[in-house]
């Protein structure tokens, strides 16, 4: 039968929970950078407030920018995760061209937390 899976009767078991997963990075702290936990479950709704942390740091100085370091962390096991990220945006590149370097480093900074996240994962359920 095209679109049925499983039997109503069939007991499905999640293939994944997650114990933990910590993300962290340095961010630009400028007014018109926005950072925001992206988290949400299969049905693509938050997950409760009470099941992550979500950090900004205090502002520091490295190589001459202000910073700040944040923290998204799962503090409750979850088994329905579609998305677990710290979202960034710079609204001053607004209208650049999608080629220029800026986008090009957003895009590798994207790539770069997607992979540490990924590793911490499969490292965390090798353990």
């Amino acid at each position: 039968m095209a679109g049925k899976v499983f039997e109503a009767s069939d007991n499905v078991v999640p293939a994944i929970t997650f114990n933990r997963i910590k993300i962290s990075g340095t961010f630009p702290s400028k007014s018109y950078v926005l950072t925001l936990p992206n988290v949400l479950n299969n049905f693509i709704l938050p997950i409760n407030l009470n099941e992550f942390n979500y950090h900004e740091g205090e502002e520091k100085t490295e190589n001459g920018d202000t910073v700040k370091d944040i923290t998204l962390e799962l503090t409750q096991p979850r088994n329905d995760i579609r998305a677990f990220a710290i979202y960034g945006r710079n609204f001053q590149r607004d209208g650049d061209d999608v080629t220029t370097a800026a986008a090009n480093s957003f895009a590798s900074l994207a790539f770069v937390t997607i992979l540490s996240t990924l590793l911490l994962i499969v490292f965390e359920r090798n353990i």
